[in-house]
Parts: structure tokens; sequence; C-alpha cells
């Protein structure tokens, strides 16, 4: 009985956490309360500390953003689930040194980005949330953690005297620790009729985990434009882990060439050995790349890919349900892997873990932000085991017992639990 008053007493503290998370909305300048999906605009011009935001609540910031320092951008309660996106329609102008933190199911997309006096200073920004930063420019140096970036087509198109003025998708280095990146140089018009393709990234690239895809700035099919493509990387690339890949822009017009993966000037350092390509669909003969610091590559490849091993993913038999796997022959280390949670019907998912071969636990983090259902880890650098438990719709786990307790998941085992509460904290049965 006592342990059966016990469940109560956390039920009832639960359900006041969430009118707390409720009032918790007031921290977000400018916003209002909605029921659904809804688009508001804030006056916020100045983001420092912690920015607090409901789920299914969109903003937008007209104009640009100052990030005076350490900043995080979170939902109100990560129990709460869902995801909202923040869209700044200019430029977000961050603090030389200031970490960025995007919280779980959070999208900040932004015109551009500005990092310390002239674009010289360095920002960190962490994940698990997702940086968009579309037909813009990142100009500093970030380091990545976790995050999702995307940098799409930067400096979009532009009339300028210097040919190269502004179209790198990155301006300065940039270091991924793990997350996803795509990051995409633009492309630059300096006559009527000729282009050129900017770099992806302007300076140096180190990558120690992660999925990484840079290319260079092509010039659009669609246009009359004529010229070379851009690099991959204008500076040098150091490759400890993950996956990584680098592909030049393709030129358009007779004589004009495609960009290559890795400048000339730029040094080649990397843990793990990998492929060279002489054409930038890479369907030529792969060269194999070694290892080795500072190397000059003796071709001027117009793509590469270095991955670090491959370790085993096993799932082991659930009933009542499945899990799928993006890769089920395996991942890379410090790549993420996603999982897709199956239960049959008027079955959900009740528990879900990831073991490595030594017999630790793998974090695991909701995957949503890409798809539904979905919960994403790091590979490490060992095999692992995922397992997973489901339920019927409307049933506790376990039988009520210091030995088996029941295993309450989520809002509707709560809210089971409450319906089959009775006076004086008496029970008719738990269990349908």
């Amino acid at each position: 009985m006592e342990e059966r008053k016990g469940i109560v007493k956390n039920a009832v503290r639960f359900l006041s956490a969430l009118a707390v998370c409720g009032a918790l909305w007031g921290l977000m300048p400018g916003a209002a309360r909605a029921d659904g999906p809804t688009m508001i605009t804030s006056s916020t011009k100045e983001w420092s500390g912690e920015i607090v935001n409901l789920a299914g609540i969109d903003v937008t910031i007209e104009g640009d953003v100052q990030v005076d320092g350490d900043t995080a951008i979170r939902l109100t309660d990560d129990s709460v689930g869902g995801s909202v996106r923040v869209t700044v329609s200019g430029a977000v102008d961050a603090a030389d040194g200031a970490t960025l933190t995007l919280g779980e199911g959070v999208t900040l997309k932004a015109a551009g980005m500005n990092i310390g006096n002239a674009g010289s200073g360095t920002l960190t920004v962490e994940g698990p949330g997702t940086l968009n930063v579309d037909d813009g420019t990142i100009c500093g140096n970030v380091i990545l953690k976790g995050a999702t970036v995307v940098v799409k087509e930067g400096g979009g198109t532009l009339d300028a005297d210097v040919p190269d003025a502004d179209k790198q998708g990155v301006k300065g280095d940039v270091t991924v620790d793990s997350g996803r990146v795509s990051i995409t140089g633009g492309r630059g018009t300096y006559n009527d009729n000729t282009g050129i393709g900017g770099p992806g990234i302007k300076g140096n690239l180190t990558v120690y985990g992660g999925e990484v895809d840079v290319a260079g700035g092509a010039l659009p099919s669609d246009s009359s434009l004529t010229g070379p493509g851009g690099n991959g990387v204008a500076g040098n690339v150091t490759f400890k882990g993950g996956k990584l890949t680098i592909t030049g822009g393709a030129g358009k017009g007779e004589g004009q060439a495609d960009g290559i993966a890795i400048a000339e000037s730029g040094k080649l350092t990397n843990d793990f050995a990998g492929r060279g390509w002489t054409d930038i669909a890479g369907t030529g003969a792969g060269t194999e790349i070694g290892t080795g610091t500072n190397q000059d590559l003796e071709s001027n490849y117009e793509k590469v890919e270095f991955q670090s091993p491959k370790h085993a993913i096993t799932v082991s038999e659930s009933a009542k349900g499945r899990v799928t796997l993006s890769n089920s022959a395996g991942e890379c280390v410090g790549v993420y892997v996603t999982l897709t949670a199956v239960p049959d019907n008027d079955c959900k998912l009740a528990g879900l873990t990831v073991t490595a071969a030594d017999g630790t636990d793998v974090p695991i983090r909701d995957g949503s932000e890409w798809n539904t259902n979905t919960y994403v880890f790091t590979m490490p650098d060992q095999a692992v085991t995922v397992a997973a438990s489901f339920k019927e719709n409307n049933s506790f786990l376990g039988s009520g017992t210091s030995d088996d307790p029941y295993q309450i998941w989520d809002q509707a085992d709560w809210q089971l639990l409450a319906d089959k509460v009775r006076n004086g904290n008496e029970f008719e049965t738990l269990k349908p």
C-alpha cells in the first residue's frame, strides 16, 4: 500500500511540474502562449543567458540579433517533446568566445552569422538542435559540438568588383567535434556573363567526429553564366574520426575548370586512409590516400572521402515491435546512428537502450527533428547492442511490487494511473 501511495504522490508532483513549465513561457520576450503551431514576431534583439520556448511555437525576429554572451535556446521542458523554429531575417552577430546551445528540437535559421570583430572571432555551437544558414555566410571561426549545421550556397549570388568576395560558406576555420554538418560555397558574378564558385570553407577544417560534407560553389545550370567552380576547402584539412566528404564545385562552359576538394596550397593530415577521385561525379578510378601529417596531395582531387573504422551494431529481438537502423552493416566511430522504433498495432515503445561491448550505456537522444519516432546515438569505438521493449496501449509494465515496480514512461501512463486511483489512494487494479 505504501508503495502505491508513493506512486500517486509522484504523479501529483509531475502534474505540478507541468504547471510550473507553463509559467516559464514568460521568459521569452515578445511572445505569447498558443495551443498549436503559431508564428509569432518577436522584437527581441539581444540574447544572453537562457531563452525558453514552448514546443509548437515558431518565432520570427525581424532584422539582426546580437548574441552578447553564452546563450541557450531550449524548449520549456525536455519531457514535453515537440519542436520549435526561431527565424532571424537578418544576421546573428555573436560575441567572440561565446557558446550558442540549441536544445532538443530547436532549429535556429538565420540569413548569416558574424562572429567577433569583423568576423575574426570564434563561436561554439552545441547541439542537439539545428543551425540553418541558408544563402548566407558564417564570417568567423566555428566549433561544432553535436549540432546539425547546414550552410547552403554561402553568400548567395553577388555582383561584386572582386570575383571571390563573400561567397564562401564559412569565412574562417571550422572544427567539428560531433554532429551532422553540410557546408556549400556560394557563387558570384563580376561581369554580364562570367561567374565564379566560392569555397565551402575559406579557412581550415578539423574533424574529430560526426558526419561532415563540404562542397565548393557551383555555377547554376539554369543561367548563362560561365566560369570555374569553387574549391571545397581553401585551407588545411585535419581528419581524426567520423566521416568526411569534400567535393569541388562544378565549373560551367568550355575550358572552365571544376573546383578541387582541397586547394593546392592546403595540407592534409589524416589518421585514417581515404580515397580520392579525379572527377567530380566520383566515378573515376579511386586512388588511395595514405595516413600522415601535412601531406601535399599528389593529384588535384575533385573529391575525397575519409572514414574512421566501423563497428558492428546488433539489435536484440523484441516482442510487440521492432527497431530499424540507419545502417545495419555497422557505423564509423563518431557518427550518428538513427534508430526507428516500429511498434505493432495497438502497442508503443516502453524502453530503449544502447549498450557498448564493455557494458557501458551509450547515451541516446530524441531524433524527432529529423523524423518522428526516431532516436539517435553517437557510435563509440566499439560494437554496441540495441535493445527495445514495447507494451500494449493502456497497460503498465511491471506488477507493482518492490521487485517488479510499475514503469511509468509517458503522459499516457500518468493519465492511466490517475484513472485507476480511487478514494483514499485505494486501487481496484492497475492492469486493465
